[in-house]
């Protein structure tokens, strides 16, 4: 029933779908267990097998592509590889061939997940400078009541700053005032103030991944800059 009411929603977003994730693990755990105790099988059955081996060879090249695209140390390369390998070693000695289908998937996924969790999205946030530039903030301890933004309309950069950030106004020009703004608003700003340019931050938007932003190569064209001006 929330997947029906989720699709039928005018306004979608992939991280709906999060609170039909238990419902889903209890359904597919109920379907396995089944399917695991069946000793007959059927045409179905192998139709099953052979999506799961597509997903897979997904789970097993995904993590290389990832490394890849974030410049990874060749450590992460040999740990993926003799990861990988064990496995293989274990499911070869395995005689049942739905036990390998469902081993395979399991090891797999949590080697990808490694993968992702501790290597690529830290190595993704480093783009999101609504992030990038509360942490800057904390950690230089810039006052938050000298704190404005201009043109900036990402909630993290609220929340990592631990407040609603105001739009700035002439009202607030002040000496020492900090500014988070975009290309436009430097512009606008640098022509009624003179300014000095704290520091620049690389932005993307990392909700919606391209392939030109994954490759190395390309990415810089799909980049655009942010920056935390001073007012002097």
């Amino acid at each position: 029933m929330p997947f029906i009411a989720l699709s039928f929603s005018h306004y979608k977003l992939p991280h709906y779908i999060y609170i039909i994730i238990p419902f889903t693990a209890i359904i597919t755990a109920n379907f396995i267990q089944k399917w695991l105790n069946k000793n007959e099988t059927k045409p179905a059955d192998y139709f099953l097998m052979a999506m799961q081996s597509i997903v897979i060879m997904a789970l097993l090249l995904t993590p290389y592509a990832l490394l890849y695209a974030f410049n990874a140390n060749i450590l992460l390369y040999i740990f993926l590889v003799v990861a990988q390998f064990l496995v293989l070693l274990y499911l070869f000695k395995q005689k049942d061939v739905k036990a390998k289908i469902l081993y395979s998937s399991i090891f797999f996924f949590i080697i990808a997940v490694a993968i992702l969790n501790g290597f690529a999205y830290p190595n993704l946030l480093k783009y999101q400078s609504s992030s990038q530039v509360a942490f800057y903030i904390n950690k230089h301890k810039i006052p938050k009541e000298n704190l404005f933004q201009k043109n900036i309309y990402f909630r993290a950069f609220h929340y990592y700053n631990g407040g609603i950030v105001p739009n700035f106004t002439n009202e607030d020009y002040k000496k020492d005032v900090y500014i988070f703004t975009d290309e436009n608003g430097k512009k606008e700003i640098e022509q009624k103030y003179i300014i000095k340019e704290v520091k620049s931050f690389e932005d993307f938007n990392v909700t919606r991944l391209s392939l030109l932003f994954l490759n190395p190569n390309t990415r810089q064209n799909t980049l655009h800059k942010k920056f935390l001006l001073k007012l002097e």
